[in-house]
């Protein structure tokens, strides 16, 4: 059993689970009330640095941002009661990873 489990093990305790979930309730609500403001910023660093590229890798900091932006939606989503996941209205989990 390597370090990495052996903290796991010792962490992974009910106190914390509620403790994690709570968190992950709090991290959901702030980005959700933000979620424009952190999408403005993500577009105005890709501009930065498309600028400073001058065009060159367009298309990969377009995707990138892409891929950003569905990151901060999918944290904007409260966990749901469940199992701790992101709640959606269909019962899926969001996405496969």
């Amino acid at each position: 059993m390597g370090f990495l489990d052996k903290a796991r093990r010792q962490l992974d305790t009910p106190a914390n689970r509620q403790r994690l979930t709570q968190l992950r309730g709090r991290v959901a609500d702030t980005v959700a009330k933000n979620e424009t403001k952190i999408g403005q910023g993500l577009d105005k660093a890709a501009a930065a640095v498309d600028q400073r590229t001058k065009g060159k890798h367009h298309a990969r900091i377009s995707q990138g941002v892409a891929g950003a932006k569905k990151g901060v939606s999918y944290l904007g989503r409260k966990p749901s009661s469940a199992d701790g996941g992101p709640g959606t209205t269909d019962g899926s989990t969001g996405g496969t990873r």
